[in-house]
């Protein structure tokens, strides 16, 4: 499993943290100037959310015992285009009746910015998803690393949420078998016919029933207002894909439903080894999948209509806009179209 940042470079305590070195993707030597808080209305300029390894955002105190949690980038990237995504009206009145911590506290963020109540907030939700990985006792504090891989933190975030529901009734039992999604899972090698092979994977199809053995048929249904989508890697190589490639917009046939690309979340190693290319042309090389190093960083990239894009890292100063570039998506996020 991929680890996000090198959570081991966090675990000090503040007296040793200058005297440690830290990666492109783990620094802790500034304070973006965007998220500086206002003493007066507690609000920053934009809600980006910064990274826990932040210097000043070390411990927060939940039912009495001291928490520092590093390593926020999947969940924070994650977060990003998920606000992008409850300010379509529909969606938002879907996410406000969830009555979950994560809902309460994407629509917080999304309608008052970063408050002096987000980061203890945001400790409380991923200490309750079983999001974090490690956690040790430092003195009186509790580290948690957070590292995970993107896809495998939303379904705890969601829970019962999931946009998709899978049931399989049995004819003979007469049980039913419900799963509840919060992703379907993609070879990232069909991203040009994304719709298509998504709208093949979700349709009914017979089973044998998990319990009698009996005919059991499944059946899926889209409850929610958008769909995610998790793109893996089936085969050893994987190019990094143009933004061009990446699909803007899905069109369901099956459920009679479309929606638009919100945003993704992307993956960038520490560093990828290099191939030389022979060509003239500057055609990506393949990157050997089990090459890649085991520590990175996920930024959020959201899309739109204009045909820009955005990333939104939570280590960086300030968004940066373009119209064209390579990524590696991880998790792609679309909005229902109304």
């Amino acid at each position: 499993m991929r680890e996000t940042e090198k959570w081991q470079k966090r675990g000090k305590m503040a007296v040793a943290r200058n005297n440690v070195k830290t990666s492109l993707y783990a620094r802790t030597d500034f304070l973006p100037e965007q998220l500086t808080m206002s003493s007066k209305n507690k609000i920053s300029e934009k809600s980006i959310l910064r990274n826990g390894n932040s210097p000043n955002l070390n411990i927060h105190i939940i039912d009495g015992t001291k928490y520092s949690i590093a390593n926020t980038c999947a969940f924070d990237s994650f977060s990003q285009v998920m606000m992008k995504l409850i300010r379509i009206e529909w969606v938002r009145d879907s996410i406000v009746h969830w009555e979950s911590l994560y809902s309460k506290f994407l629509i917080r963020l999304s309608s008052k910015g970063i408050t002096s109540n987000t980061y203890a907030e945001r400790a409380t939700v991923i200490l309750s998803t079983q999001a974090p990985k490690v956690a040790e006792r430092k003195a009186d504090v509790m580290l948690v690393d957070c590292n995970t891989v993107a896809a495998e933190l939303i379904n705890p975030l969601l829970g019962k949420n999931g946009p998709i529901h899978e049931k399989t009734p049995c004819k003979n039992c007469e049980m039913s078998h419900k799963n509840i999604l919060g992703t379907i899972t993609i070879n990232a090698d069909d991203l040009s016919k994304l719709d298509l092979i998504v709208d093949e994977m979700l349709q009914s199809k017979d089973e044998d029933c998990k319990l009698c053995s009996g005919k059991a048929r499944t059946s899926f249904e889209i409850i929610e207002n958008f769909i995610i989508i998790d793109l893996c890697t089936m085969t050893d190589t994987r190019c990094e894909e143009s933004l061009s490639a990446i699909p803007t917009s899905l069109d369901l046939k099956r459920f009679g439903k479309k929606y638009s690309l919100e945003g993704f979340v992307r993956y960038q190693a520490d560093s990828i080894p290099s191939r030389p290319s022979t060509r003239k042309t500057a055609i990506p090389a393949k990157v050997n999948v089990l090459d890649m190093p085991l520590t990175g960083h996920y930024t959020a990239v959201l899309y739109h209509n204009n045909g820009c894009w955005t990333e939104i890292n939570d280590n960086a100063r300030k968004e940066k806009s373009f119209k064209e570039a390579r990524f590696f998506p991880e998790v792609l996020i679309y909005s229902e179209i109304k």
